[in-house]
């Protein structure tokens, strides 16, 4: 009987814990970052427990999801986003050498296409950019399928990242003011159970290349505020007060695919996310 095994890393991070409790008809194995050294031997993690050489042996080949990363916009993280961006990386493709790998999926960043220099010339995109074209290059030199799937802003339940849209639900939690200090700012954003569907499409298909998993257009900051503060202190739901624009990335980045995924509506996803102000 055929056994894959999806290797996860970033496997504690806001994409990855949704990843692991919506999905449980796969085999997912995590690598964690703290057994990762120069001279260490490859351990792999069931959702259970630690698994023996014999069990890893027990798999025909693997999928590879590398979702670990460190975001930051701050010069002196510059060393933390090195470590987490390309040289963790660099170690997990070391240790996973000997494994027979079918596929590899990497999450990339959608601030290479925004218009602002800033963000495409951030360490952080750099850094997202190099470990891709590393992986690019291993998975050419060994016959690997690669698919590099771009996203941009997600949200969901139980989000406690240093993010727009968690800090404007505990706000509206502790009933204090709109934090948004750029209201006329328009940014698009996906519901995290989305941007999970994605992955496993990617999981099970043949697909390679890279493409862009993103919403039509942009949503306007402070409508999104407007539109969960009136759902909790109205307690009606007012899909016009939501107000988007065409997206403004620069025009040469990569087709979007969605996979016949139904992007979900923001009136639904922000009501589900508003919920949890309201328990």
């Amino acid at each position: 009987m055929h056994k894959e095994g999806i290797i996860v890393t970033g496997a504690n991070g806001f994409l990855g814990t949704n990843l692991f409790s919506q999905t449980k008809d796969k085999d997912f194995l995590t690598i964690n970052r703290n057994d990762i050294t120069s001279n260490g031997k490859l351990k792999l993690y069931s959702r259970e427990s630690s698994l023996t050489d014999k069990d890893i042996d027990s798999y025909d080949n693997f999928t590879l999801i590398h979702l670990a990363t460190y975001f930051s916009k701050e010069k002196q993280a510059q060393g933390e986003i090195r470590n987490a961006n390309i040289l963790f990386g660099n170690e997990v493709l070391r240790q996973i050498d000997n494994l027979n790998i079918r596929k590899i999926i990497y999450t990339n960043s959608m601030y290479s296409f925004y218009e602002d220099n800033e963000s495409r010339e951030s360490f952080y995109c750099i850094t997202k950019n190099l470990f891709s074209e590393t992986l690019q290059k291993y998975t050419n030199e060994k016959s690997i399928l690669f698919e590099e799937i771009f996203i941009d802003n997600n949200f969901g339940v139980n989000d406690k990242r240093s993010k727009i849209m968690p800090i404007i639900l505990e706000s509206l939690k502790k009933k204090s003011n709109n934090p948004i200090k750029n209201p006329d700012s328009y940014m698009n954003l996906l519901f995290i159970d989305d941007v999970v569907k994605r992955i496993n499409y990617s999981v099970t298909s043949k697909d390679s290349g890279g493409n862009c998993f993103i919403d039509s257009k942009m949503l306007k900051l402070d409508s999104i505020y407007n539109f969960i503060e009136n759902y909790i202190f109205n307690k009606s739901i007012e899909p016009t007060l939501l107000k988007y624009k065409e997206n403004n990335y620069i025009n040469d980045y990569p087709k979007v695919d969605l996979k016949n995924i139904t992007i979900t509506p923001h009136e639904k996803s922000l009501i589900t996310v508003a919920k949890e102000v309201l328990i």
